[in-house]
């Protein structure tokens, strides 16, 4: 099963967050192992709702890649927080 499957709204997962204005829709859905955030029905952010709250998008894991290399940043700039998936991790 691919992660676009895992993270598709059935019937185990459940809207936690729906905002539907005239130019956007932000909804928000959980089941058993996750929580994404879809804007406009394309997914932006996923987590694992079990300790660590690991973010499972790939994107996520190149972007956290250079805090392997330095342990103690002097700075982070964050463009957009998505669903904070990273800031939970």
């Amino acid at each position: 099963m691919n992660l676009a499957q895992i993270l598709s709204p059935d019937k185990q997962a459940k809207m936690v967050y729906m905002n539907n204005d005239s130019n956007n829709r932000i909804t928000i859905y959980q089941n058993e192992n996750y929580t994404w955030l879809l804007v406009q029905d394309v997914i932006q952010s996923a987590i694992e709702n079990q300790k660590p709250y690991r973010p499972i998008l790939p994107y996520c894991f190149v972007m956290l890649l250079p805090m392997l290399h330095h342990k103690a940043p002097n700075s982070i700039l964050e463009l957009g927080g998505g669903g904070l998936s990273i800031q939970r991790y």
